[in-house]
């Protein structure tokens, strides 16, 4: 299973890369037309700006579950490892209502904007809100994994609070 998981990962990886690949060569292209031979591709800044969106929540889902985003932990760090615990269940727990919330309102946006067309490209307007709804689904299983794990007497508040390998190691 953990095979499977890290693959799809690496495949979130790759699609994140040639989105970015495709973003700066449209970019790139484009200014070089501009400036070189006084036209340009419409499409371009478009497609540039929709890339961008969807690297970016994709982005964070990879940041999410290799556990890198950034965690302030100062009022967190002097309390008894058991309200650490607590702490760590409510904070989860309020990350998974809000994924929940951002895929609901990116289905209603796509739903609403299925017959939109981009004026550029002549695409549905909802493959742009579609980057919301990966990210709301795409996280809840993880969320609600590390929901688990704040029932797990196993796994110890550094590793709830991702606080392996930072700065506040190296302090100790």
């Amino acid at each position: 299973m953990q095979r499977i998981i890290d693959a799809f990962f690496k495949a979130l990886k790759v699609i994140i890369v040639v989105l970015l690949v495709c973003m700066v060569v449209l970019v790139f292209g484009n200014v070089v037309l501009r400036y070189l031979f006084n036209s340009g591709i419409t499409v371009s800044e478009e497609l540039a700006r929709w890339f961008f969106v969807w690297l970016v929540f994709l982005g964070a889902v990879v940041g999410q579950h290799e556990r890198a985003h950034l965690a302030v932990t100062m009022g967190i760090m002097p309390l008894p490892p058991f309200a650490r615990r607590v702490i760590f269940f409510f904070m989860t727990l309020l990350m998974i209502v809000c994924a929940a919330l951002v895929a609901h309102g990116s289905w209603v946006q796509m739903l609403i904007n299925w017959e939109v067309w981009s004026p550029a490209a002549g695409l549905s307007m909802a493959i742009f809100y579609g980057a919301g709804l990966a990210v709301g689904v795409l996280s809840l299983p993880l969320l609600l994994w590390d929901l688990r794990l704040a029932f797990d007497p196993t796994v110890d508040e550094l590793t709830l609070f991702s606080l392996r390998g930072s700065e506040d190691d190296e302090l100790k």
